[in-house]
């Protein structure tokens, strides 16, 4: 696997911000939508740490595999 994106530039919440559906949220109800944004921020973390760990991974291949026998 390789990873052909590189990491956030910015942070979600500021993302968030420049998008009017989400500005309209943040307006109606800023607890919630701090909240919804933190764990999203978490979430993003998480599922890049993952890729970047799956990335580093190196399976042996079929042909790699027959040459060790």
């Amino acid at each position: 696997m390789t990873l052909d994106s590189k990491p956030a530039s910015i942070p979600l919440t500021d993302f968030l911000k420049t998008e009017n559906r989400f500005r309209i949220i943040e307006r109606k109800d800023p607890e919630r939508f701090a909240a919804l944004a933190a764990d999203a921020q978490a979430e993003q973390y998480r599922r890049r740490a993952v890729y970047e760990k799956l990335a580093e991974l190196h399976m042996p291949t079929d042909q790699a595999a027959a040459a060790a026998e």
